[in-house]
């Protein structure tokens, strides 16, 4: 399910959520340093956290399958 959006460069990515779920917490500094989620993404460039719905299924990407 797509859940939002990240313009690189001159091209819009979408972002998918992983899980259904409800949005607890998103980063604030991407606001200031949205350079983070490309130069840190497992770190300093996350992007939200996310509660599980009971049963979710999860949609994790591999880096293989991420990177198509």
């Amino acid at each position: 399910m797509r859940c939002g959006w990240i313009r690189v460069g001159g091209t819009v990515v979408d972002v998918h959520a992983p899980a259904s779920g409800q949005v607890t917490i998103h980063n604030p500094e991407l606001a200031h340093y949205p350079e983070l989620v490309i130069a840190d993404p497992t770190g300093a460039g996350w992007l939200f956290a996310v509660m599980l719905d009971s049963g979710a299924r999860t949609h994790f990407a591999t880096a293989a399958g991420a990177a198509l």
